[in-house]
């Protein structure tokens, strides 16, 4: 297991390589071969109502929560707890707005300016979709972390965040050797342990909050922790970070390891994967057609 995962020959990098996907995916119509009034509506149109929901999601939520809790238009939960995750909305204004300007250029270049090959294409694609995952994951942990504040105090919201930070740096891990095993065609005796390990963190976790819930990890009095689902939905910050860090493993497997090895060995793939050269090459099909 000593070796990079990212120094294996062509012949390794095919153990890795899901062919029936990229096959149907390559073979298809891409946004590389798509003509430019395509393109342009595809960003322009499309791509404005995703930015817009990603600019409602990422930067007015905060502030509409505060909004809401300091009117007192708030109902249910207590306004303590919806205006700190406004707060902390707030505080995450400069990181947020790093990753939504990387999700745009990556967006651009990718859509209105696409790669010179398919498997350049594939590879740019992880910094879009790596950003995608996070814009969708932040509104959620906004949500779920306003309900764990007020179902388990700041303690039991600060126990999710730090356990949910291990499990993300676990599953990392777990699938970086799985991949890296699977590489080298090595024997990975790590990956059930690594399982039961991340399960069994999760469950702990989940029992931790319920039997010391209202001593150690006393919530904040409103209507919500008199509700019998309070407890369930109170876990989800763990939950999402747990999503959030499932979704980015296998993203990364697909644009990222996989779309590495398609650029390193670009002409040998092709041929491997018998693509012609109009689907291949960017303004193939334009080419084919003159």
């Amino acid at each position: 297991m000593g070796k990079s995962i990212f120094g294996a020959d062509f012949e390794e990098s095919k153990r890795i390589i899901n062919f029936k996907k990229l096959s149907n995916t390559l073979k298809n119509d891409t946004s590389m071969n798509r003509s430019l009034p395509r393109r342009l509506f595809a960003f322009f149109i499309a791509g404005t109502l995703l930015f817009s929901a990603m600019l409602g999601l990422l930067f007015a939520m905060p502030f509409g929560l505060r909004s809401a809790a300091e009117t007192g238009s708030v109902r249910h939960l207590s306004s303590e707890a919806v205006i700190m995750i406004g707060n902390i909305g707030q505080a995450m204004l400069i990181p947020n707005i790093i990753v939504f300007v990387i999700m745009l250029l990556s967006a651009c270049f990718s859509i209105l300016i696409p790669k010179r090959d398919i498997s350049r294409q594939i590879f740019s694609g992880f910094p879009f979709l790596g950003s995608m995952i996070y814009t969708a994951t932040v509104p959620f942990i906004y949500i779920t972390g306003m309900l764990a504040f007020n179902r388990f105090g700041i303690s039991g919201l600060l126990l999710q965040v730090l356990v949910g930070f291990l499990l993300i740096a676990l599953i990392f891990y777990q699938g970086y050797l799985r991949t890296k095993a699977q590489l080298y065609g090595e024997a990975n005796n790590r990956d059930s342990f690594y399982t039961k390990l991340i399960l069994g963190i999760t469950i702990g976790t989940s029992f931790i909050l319920l039997i010391l819930s209202q001593t150690v990890f006393k919530g904040l009095t409103s209507d919500f922790n008199a509700k019998w689902y309070s407890y369930l939905l109170g876990l989800g910050v763990t939950v999402t970070m747990v999503v959030f860090a499932y979704s980015f493993r296998k993203m990364s497997d697909f644009c990222l390891f996989q779309g590495f090895y398609m650029m390193k060995y670009s002409k040998q793939y092709k041929d491997y994967l018998q693509i012609a050269d109009e689907n291949w090459y960017r303004g193939g099909r334009k080419k084919e057609q003159k």
